[in-house]
C-alpha cells in the first residue's frame, strides 16, 4: 500500500509542478507587454528630462549673457556713438537669444509634464 501511495504522491507532485510551471510561464508572457510599455515610458521621460536640463543650461547662459551685455552697455554709455551702437546691437542679439532659449525651455518643461 505504501508503494502505491508513494507513486500516487509522485504523480501528483509532478502534475502540480507542471501546472505551476505553465502558470508562471503564462504570467511572464502576460506581464511582458506591460513591462515593455513601462520601460518605454521611462526612457521617454528620461529623454525629456535630459532635454529639459540642456535647455535650462542654454537658457541660463543666454540670460547671463543678456544681463552682462546690458551692464556693459550701461557702463559704456559715455563711449563714442559707434561703440554704443555696437553694444546695443550685441545686447539686442543676446536678448533675442534669451527669448528663444526661454521658449525652448518652456516647451521642454511642458513636454516633461505631459
Amino acid at each position: 500500500m505504501s508503494k502505491v501511495a508513494l507513486q500516487s504522491s509522485k504523480l501528483m507532485t509532478d502534475d502540480i509542478q507542471t501546472v505551476l510551471t505553465e502558470f508562471r510561464d503564462q504570467q511572464r508572457d502576460d506581464r511582458r507587454p506591460y513591462e515593455e510599455a513601462v520601460k518605454k515610458s521611462i526612457r521617454t521621460k528620461k529623454s525629456s528630462y535630459d532635454q529639459m536640463l540642456r535647455c535650462k543650461a542654454v537658457y541660463e547662459r543666454a540670460c547671463f549673457e543678456a544681463d552682462k551685455s546690458s551692464e556693459v552697455l550701461q557702463q559704456n554709455m559715455t563711449q563714442p556713438h559707434k561703440k554704443v551702437d555696437q553694444l546695443k546691437a550685441k545686447m539686442k542679439t543676446c536678448r533675442q537669444a534669451a527669448e528663444t532659449a526661454d521658449k525652448e525651455y518652456s516647451e521642454s518643461v511642458k513636454a516633461l509634464e505631459s
